[in-house]
């Protein structure tokens, strides 16, 4: 039959304690790779929170969106505005052929009415 006197309750728990400090000393050995240390977390934490702070401060889906919005209308525009230089150039072709007719009219006939007289 078991005995329970106090020693033998003593070993017990002895064995028991030193079994469970022997299996904790091996865990904490063998897990010592698997967690970060206090110090590494903090470094993280900080770098997390720079990365949450700079998302943050990103332009969201809606101001993308508006951006997008600005940019096509601005495209838009500038169409416009090609149209119509495009329009301009034409006019000022025909003022410039009709500005070359005059210069060879005045170059054909010859000097200004004043310069004819003194020869």
């Amino acid at each position: 039959m078991v005995s329970l006197e106090w020693r033998d309750m003593a070993a017990i728990v002895t064995t028991a304690a030193i079994v469970g400090g022997i299996v904790l000393a091996f865990l904490r050995f063998k897990l010592a790779g698997d967690f970060a240390a206090r110090g590494d977390l903090a470094k993280v934490v900080q770098r997390v929170d720079e990365v949450e702070e700079r998302l943050a401060k990103m332009p969201s889906h809606n101001d993308l969106r508006a951006l997008q919005d600005r940019v096509n209308d601005l495209d838009r525009a500038v169409a416009v505005v090609a149209e119509r230089v495009g329009g301009v150039h034409e006019i000022l072709k025909r003022v410039e052929y009709q500005v070359q007719l005059l210069v060879r009219h005045q170059l054909a006939d010859g000097a200004p009415d004043s310069t004819r007289g003194k020869r």
